[in-house]
């Protein structure tokens, strides 16, 4: 229980310092929502980063990018990256796929 509990703290600090660099949201939520949610933004923001590395950025392939980055910054409710947790990953399979 003490390691799990340790690897989540950990786990939720990476989260929290990547957020700030990144100028997104506090989110707000249950502890647990938020938790769960940070994992779920940090995941998305991980695949979008690689679905543009060594690609064209086409001008459709801009608009999903700003699309993205627009939701990432401005979207603070746990419960939405918790609710859309499987719609969201079609915006980096998009990329790749444009």
């Amino acid at each position: 229980t003490c390691y799990a509990q340790m690897m989540r703290k950990s786990r939720n600090e990476k989260y929290n310092t990547e957020a700030k660099e990144n100028e997104f949201p506090e989110l707000t939520g249950s502890e647990k929502q938020i938790s769960w949610a940070n994992e779920i933004r940090s995941k998305f923001f991980e695949r979008l980063t690689n679905a543009t590395r060594g690609i064209k950025i086409t001008e459709r392939i801009q608009q999903l990018i700003d699309k993205a980055m627009e939701m990432l910054r401005t979207i603070n409710t746990a419960r939405f990256w918790i609710d859309n947790r499987v719609g969201i990953t079609s915006i980096p399979a998009m990329i790749n796929g444009a």
